[in-house]
């Protein structure tokens, strides 16, 4: 066979490994389940059925009337609105959509680890290991459950190659921006921080190559590192149509939560620990943001041999502590600005697979100590096989075999240890594809059917900690679990059923959001609450059903008020109006009273107001009304500072009501009202991200500039 024709097919084969995930997608993939772990069945799944459904009706989901008395939706990343994958989710059934989903970010994640290995110049067997330990590996199974920031991490290896190459050219730079751009895209900042951060520490560490074959031109040093912080820019800025708007709703929310989260220590044996001898190892009091680690012994065991394998002691440093640093971090609860820090551990799994790369070449190419390094790799592997006692077969053989092949590649002539190395490696990433399929659990597409409707309008529940607990406890039923947060509406299950409900599942919520919920966890009555948020029926937990109480009076639409009282703190406002005492039927506390507004006791009480709507949609709504007196005109949607109120074509004052609502102040007459949605960190961001990536399409496309040298 001819060289270039070998070369191309080893090459495909190479690529074969990208399906693997199939072997635990497959339930998904045939749309008879649906992936349900952790946050897919109450969150993720119902928030992009939602988002799609939007979009399928032509409209720009900004705002969810559905969740929490109204909420952002622009200001949620998670929700990745403009994140193109999620555009998926315009097909009818959950499990395929959901397993294509998952199907394509898990072989990105393999392709771009293994271009980013190659490009370092570790070998074909190599870079399919490394890739698939990245791509694969309990870690990264794990993370799949949060789909915001498991489409984040797969895009930190396609920086890294960008970075590692220099950055030299123009297409090299926009590779990187957009890879950094469709991390924040996927609502993940935190992933395109690790990203931006490896590649930092990646061309550094190129650039002090360069100083060792003498290329010092400060000029040419400047230039690269110019090049690195354009490619770093633009990629924020072609993310800022969903940056700006989740800093302004961050900055809004409630972050007492941040830095918690942290792995318990004895975690860390799950690296070596089959995941098929620990089933729901997650369930408290073992519960962790992450699943497991697994990597398996023999992998470690390369990874150690490829640090010691490296040749510069200040590069076996570098990638040494960022290993070790992002797992102390995670370990101690450490002070950062966001939740679970053991999303630093993208990073370190970025670099166990660079070592385990570098360990696989090292045994093909090392010195004498390779043989010994093969001997350790045989011998952790049969104590990994060995100590399984409860473990499935494929999971021995395929980690069997692979160790094994890998180890012998030391051996023989250089053809003959590269095909045992390509084989070890397949087998290795098969192994770990095996050892994921107890890590993915899935409910019948049928149990995501219709909740009992309510009687009509919004509904109250039990806090979704609560509603969490309850259905959590029907274990290890996933079906009947998931079927329990859906008749609950845990979290966002209300949304692709349109079913509108005063809590919210959301990850940021607001300071006035989160006080209310919180009132409600301390409460055994929630009439008051219900009738205050306009909820028309009650749902909580009672043994092993869902209770349901209607409430007959309630604050719906729209309701007018004589007059008010001044609370301009919403933590009183929210402890008075939800108080047992409290009469939300002739009582209205607002947070300021305008000039013009009626005040407490200056009202006879006999006015008339007569009020209909003309026009509503999510982001804007259109009323009439008609008014003997002057009146407060009060509605049960959360207050935020981008909505605007206009009362016949003039702006007028959104005022907060009852500590969380809204309010205004209409005068005496006839009025055409209208509430409109306008967040302008979104429109700001939009038009940054559309100069943006205009900009990086035309220097993409554009030839690269002619760099004109001084001759002597």
């Amino acid at each position: 066979m001819h060289s270039a024709t070998r070369w191309k097919i080893s090459g495909a084969l190479a690529l074969l490994p990208m399906l693997l995930p199939a072997i635990f997608l497959w339930p998904a993939l045939t749309g008879r389940f649906v992936p349900s772990f952790r946050d897919q069945s109450d969150f993720f799944l119902p928030s992009h059925q939602y988002t799609a459904a939007r979009i399928a009706r032509h409209e720009l989901p900004l705002w969810n009337p559905l969740a929490g008395n109204g909420e952002t939706w622009i200001g949620n990343g998670q929700n990745q609105i403009f994140y193109p994958p999620a555009l998926l989710f315009l097909a009818r059934n959950a499990g395929i959509a959901s397993g294509i989903y998952l199907f394509l970010h898990f072989a990105a994640g393999y392709l771009l680890t293994f271009l980013f290995l190659r490009e370092r110049g570790s070998t074909r067997p190599a870079s399919v290991l490394g890739a698939s330990l990245f791509a694969f590996s309990g870690l990264a199974v794990s993370l799949s459950a949060y789909w915001n920031h498991f489409a984040g991490m797969v895009w930190i290896p396609g920086m890294a190659a960008a970075a590692i190459r220099g950055l030299r050219t123009r297409k090299q730079r926009a590779a990187f921006a957009a890879c950094l751009g469709a991390a924040i895209l996927a609502g993940s900042p935190e992933s395109a921080l690790f990203g931006a951060i490896a590649a930092i520490a990646i061309f550094a560490l190129e650039r002090s190559r360069d100083r060792q074959r003498h290329e010092d031109d400060w000029t040419v040093k400047i230039r690269r590192w110019n090049s690195l912080a354009g490619a770093i820019l633009s990629g924020g800025l072609l993310g800022a149509i969903v940056a700006l708007p989740l800093l302004d709703t961050i900055l809004r929310s409630d972050r007492r939560s941040a830095g918690a989260g942290a792995i318990p220590l004895r975690q860390l044996a799950s690296l070596i620990h089959s995941p098929s001898l620990t089933r729901y190892g997650w369930l408290p009091p073992a519960a962790s943001f992450v699943q497991t680690l697994y990597l398996s012994l023999p992998i470690v065991l390369l990874a150690a041999l490829g640090l010691l394998a490296l040749r510069r002691s200040g590069e076996r440093l570098v990638w040494a502590l960022f290993a070790a640093v992002p797992v102390v971090l995670s370990l101690t609860n450490a002070t950062i600005p966001f939740r679970y820090p053991a999303k630093l551990l993208m990073l370190t799994l970025l670099v166990i697979s660079v070592l385990a790369a570098e360990g696989v070449d090292g045994l093909r190419f090392g010195g004498r100590m390779r043989y010994l390094a093969a001997g350790a790799l045989l011998a952790g592997a049969a104590a990994s096989v060995a100590s399984w006692t409860g473990s499935g077969r494929g999971e021995k053989v395929t980690l069997g075999i692979g160790a094994a092949l890998v180890a012998l590649s030391c051996l023989g002539s250089p053809d003959f240890r590269g095909v045992l190395a390509s084989l070890g490696a397949a087998a290795l990433a098969a192994h770990l594809a095996v050892s994921a399929v107890p890590l993915v659990r899935y409910a019948q597409a049928a149990t995501f059917a219709k909740p009992p409707l309510p009687a009509a309008g919004k509904v109250l529940t039990s806090p979704d900690g609560l509603l969490s607990e309850w259905a959590t406890s029907a274990l290890p039923d996933e079906n009947l679990r998931v079927r329990r947060q859906i008749d609950s509406l845990e979290g966002y299950s209300n949304l692709p059923f349109g079913i509108a409900k005063a809590t919210t599942g959301s990850a940021l919520p607001s300071r006035e959001a989160s006080r209310f919920m919180a009132r409600l966890a301390n409460r055994s009555d929630f009439i008051v609450p219900a009738m205050v948020s306009g909820s028309k029926e009650i749902r909580f937990p009672s043994g092993g059903r869902v209770a349901h109480v209607v409430v007959p009076e309630t604050l719906s639409g729209v309701a007018f008020f004589f007059a008010a009282e001044v609370e301009p703190d919403f933590r009183a406002a929210i402890f008075r109006a939800t108080s047992s005492g409290f009469d939300p039927r002739r009582r209205l506390l607002v947070g300021e009273s305008p000039p013009d507004a009626p005040i407490r006791g200056a009202s006879s009480g006999r006015g008339v107001a007569v009020g209909s709507t003309v026009s509503e949609t999510p982001e804007r709504i259109e009323y009439k009304v008609d008014l003997s007196e002057t009146f407060w005109m009060y509605r049960a949607q959360s207050k935020d500072p981008w909505w605007t109120a206009e009362l016949d074509g003039r702006p007028t004052r959104i005022v907060r009501a009852n500590g969380v609502f809204s309010a205004i102040v209409v005068p005496k007459g006839n009025h055409r009202i209208v509430l409109a949605y306008r967040p302008w960190p979104f429109y700001a961001g939009a038009a940054v991200s559309a100069a943006a990536l205009v900009a990086l399409l035309f220097l993409s496309m554009a030839g690269e500039p002619i760099v004109r040298t001084r001759r002597g």
